[in-house]
C-alpha cells in the first residue's frame, strides 16, 4: 500500500510539473505527442484535461485492482525470455533449457512478500544554526545578484523565466583529483561514485528516495580532475528540500559497505569486456599516447580494483567537500530572492569553512614530438576513426596518426 501510495504521489507531481509549465513547454514534446496521436490515434485533450482527470481518479486506484490488473498481464502465454551476454570464448551463456529450468525453480520457492519499510523522520535531525549574508551587489547588465556569506561562500543568482517550475544548482571549488596523491588515485577517482551511492545523513539511497517521492528534486556531488562541485535541481515549492540535500552532502555522506561491494563487482564485470570494444580500445590508446603514459590519465583496470578503498575514498571526499568557503553556488530559474535568502543562510551560510586558499594543480604533460605510429590488431574488419578539430589542436593532429586493422587471419 505505501508504495502504491508513493507511485501516485510521483504521478501527480509529475501532471503538477507539466501543468505549470504549459506555457514553456519544449517543442519536442509536442512534437512526440502529435506523432504519438497520428500513428497510435492518442488523444491529445490538453494538460489541463489530462491533470483535472489525475485528481479525479487516481485517489480511487485500490491496492486490489492494481495486483490483480498485474496478474492478468503477467503470464505464461505472453512471456519472452531475452539474454545479453558478451560474445568470448568462456563466457557460460546458458541454453534454453538451463533458463526454463530456473523459472521452474522459482515457481517452486516460497517468496515472502515485500516488506516495504518507511520511516517520518526529517531529512535533517537538527537544524543548522544560520549564517549571514555578508555583502550583496547587482549586476544589472546581466541580471545578476551575487551574495558572499559568512563563511566565505559565493552565492550567485540568476533569475529566468524560461521555465515556471523549476531552479537549477551548479556549486564549483577548484581541487579535485588533481590534489589527490599518487598512491590515493583510484580511491579519488572513485570518490564521488561509491561515498554518493549510499545515501545521505540517516537515510540509505532507497530510504532517501522514498523519503523524496512527490518531491521534484536532485542532487548529485562530483569530484573531477580540476573541481569538485554539486549539480541539481528542484521545483521553487521544494526548494528547501534542496537545500537540505546540499547541506547533507557537504556534511553527513553515507558510506555503504553492501552498496560498495556491488559497485565492485558492477565494476570488475564491465572492465572485463571493456576492451572487446575496438573504439575503446581506440580510445584508450590514443589517451595514454597524448599524455604519455601517465598514470593519472590512465584508463581503469582490472588490476585497480583491489585498490578501491571504501574509507580512503570518504576521506577523499571528505576533504573535497571540508571547506565550503572556497564553493561557489549558482542558482538559476524561477528564483524569488526573498524566499530564497533565509534558506542560504541557514543551509549555506551554515556550511563548515576553513579558510583554504587552494587551486588544482596541472598534470598534464605536453604531447609527443614528431608522428607517433600505432597499430592495433582488434576487430573483424578494417575501419577509420576521426577526430573533430574542436577536441584536439591541429598542432596535436599532425603529431599523433593511429591506425586500427582487425586481427590477422579474420
Amino acid at each position: 500500500a505505501t508504495e502504491l501510495e508513493r507511485q501516485k504521489s510521483e504521478m501527480m507531481r509529475v501532471f503538477e510539473n507539466a501543468l505549470a509549465e504549459k506555457e514553456t513547454e519544449d517543442s519536442g514534446a509536442y512534437a512526440e505527442e502529435f506523432g504519438r496521436s497520428f500513428l497510435q490515434k492518442e488523444p491529445t485533450p490538453g494538460i489541463q484535461f489530462e491533470y483535472d482527470l489525475h485528481v479525479q481518479f487516481l485517489p480511487g486506484i485500490t491496492l486490489d485492482e492494481t495486483n490483480r490488473l498485474a496478474k492478468e498481464w503477467m503470464t505464461e502465454k505472453n512471456r519472452v525470455i531475452m539474454v545479453n551476454a558478451p560474445e568470448k570464448a568462456g563466457a557460460g551463456v546458458p541454453g534454453e533449457k538451463e533458463l526454463l529450468a530456473v523459472l521452474e525453480e522459482v515457481k517452486r520457492d516460497e517468496i515472502a512478500p515485500y516488506e516495504d519499510t518507511t520511516t517520518d523522520a526529517p531529512l535533517l535531525s537538527a537544524m543548522p544554526e544560520p549564517g549571514e549574508i555578508v555583502s550583496k551587489r547587482t549586476i544589472e547588465a546581466a541580471g545578476v545578484t551575487e551574495w558572499t556569506l559568512s563563511n566565505g561562500a559565493r552565492v550567485v543568482l540568476k533569475p529566468t523565466a524560461f521555465k515556471e517550475d523549476e531552479i537549477l544548482l551548479r556549486a564549483i571549488s577548484a581541487g579535485g583529483i588533481s590534489l589527490a596523491s599518487d598512491e590515493s588515485l583510484v580511491p579519488a577517482n572513485t570518490a564521488d561514485q561509491v561515498v554518493a551511492a549510499g545515501g545521505l545523513g540517516e537515510f540509505s539511497a532507497v530510504a532517501l528516495q522514498k523519503k523524496l517521492a512527490g518531491k521534484a528534486v536532485f542532487i548529485r556531488p562530483s569530484i573531477g580532475e580540476l573541481e569538485e562541485g554539486l549539480s541539481g535541481s528542484a521545483s521553487p515549492k521544494d526548494a528547501e528540500a534542496l537545500f537540505q540535500l546540499i547541506y547533507l552532502t557537504f556534511t553527513a555522506p553515507r558510506p555503504d559497505p553492501a552498496v560498495f561491494d556491488v559497485i565492485k563487482s558492477q565494476l570488475k564485470t564491465f572492465l572485463e569486456n571493456r576492451d572487446q570494444n575496438p573504439e575503446t580500445v581506440f580510445s584508450d590508446t590514443l589517451r595514454k599516447t597524448l599524455q604519455r603514459d601517465q598514470p593519472r590519465f590512465r584508463p581503469m583496470t582490472i588490476a585497480d580494483i583491489s585498490e578501491m578503498d571504501l574509507q580512503k575514498s570518504l576521506a577523499f571526499y571528505r576533504d573535497r567537500f571540508a571547506d565550503a568557503g572556497d564553493f561557489t553556488f549558482v542558482f538559476v530559474g524561477k528564483l524569488d530572492l526573498e524566499t530564497l535568502e533565509p534558506l542560504v543562510r541557514r543551509y549555506l551560510a551554515s556550511l563548515p569553512s576553513q579558510g583554504r586558499k587552494e587551486t588544482w594543480r596541472d598534470w598534464r604533460v605536453a604531447p609527443p614530438e614528431g608522428v607517433v605510429k600505432k597499430s592495433i590488431e582488434k576487430g573483424v574488419e578494417p575501419k577509420i576513426s576521426l577526430i573533430p578539430v574542436t577536441q584536439l589542436s591541429l598542432e596535436i593532429v599532425n603529431y599523433l596518426v593511429i591506425r586500427i586493422f582487425p586481427p590477422r587471419g579474420l
